[in-house]
Parts: C-alpha cells; structure tokens; sequence
C-alpha cells in the first residue's frame, strides 16, 4: 500500500522560508536541502514510525513525530497514518519549537 504525503499550509511556509533564506546565501545549498529533505520524506512515506514522539499532553498532538534531516538543524513534524502522512510542521532547531507546536 502506498501512503499519501499530506504538507500543511505552515510547513509549506517553514520549507519556503528556510530554502528562500539558504538561496540567499548559497544556492547550491538551497537545491540540497530540497533533495535532501524530499529523501526524508520517501524515508517517512516507507518507514512512518521511524521519528520520535514528540511528547506532550495535549490530546490533540498525541502521535506527533519527529524526524532530523540529516545535515540540517531542520526537523519535520508530521502525524503518520495508515493511508497518510500529515507533515504539520518542518522547522529549524533555533526556534522556539515548544510555543510554535502549541500553536497548532
């Protein structure tokens, strides 16, 4: 069975805005973070389960995963599914990760 990758409108904004902010510096490095970040994705899409829970103890974010891209500071955060994965958020380690996820 194939799963379905749902991106939210936020970590759409997230990938924009950290890919607008590596061109800006280095386009080279902009069109990497893509690659790389489109591979950790398919890795998630064949092996769901493999991110950390995001502990908390709001109901609603119950399920919540993890997962590093490799050589980023950047992770995702998605809610995986038999049929789907929801990416909810993909953000750098220097925000404020705890308050954005409390936002949701």
């Amino acid at each position: 069975m194939t799963r379905e990758l749902t991106i939210t409108e936020p970590a759409d904004q997230d990938i924009n805005g950290y890919t607008e902010y590596l061109a800006a510096r280095n386009p080279d490095a902009a069109r990497r973070f893509l690659r790389d970040l489109r591979q950790a994705l398919d890795r998630l899409l064949s092996m769901p389960q493999i991110g950390h829970v995001w502990k908390t103890k709001r109901r609603d974010l119950e399920g919540l995963r993890a997962w590093r891209i490799d050589d980023y500071p950047v992770s995702i955060f998605y809610f995986p599914g038999p049929a789907a994965i929801e990416v909810v958020r993909v953000l750098h380690h220097s925000q404020d990760i705890k308050s954005i996820l409390a936002d949701l």
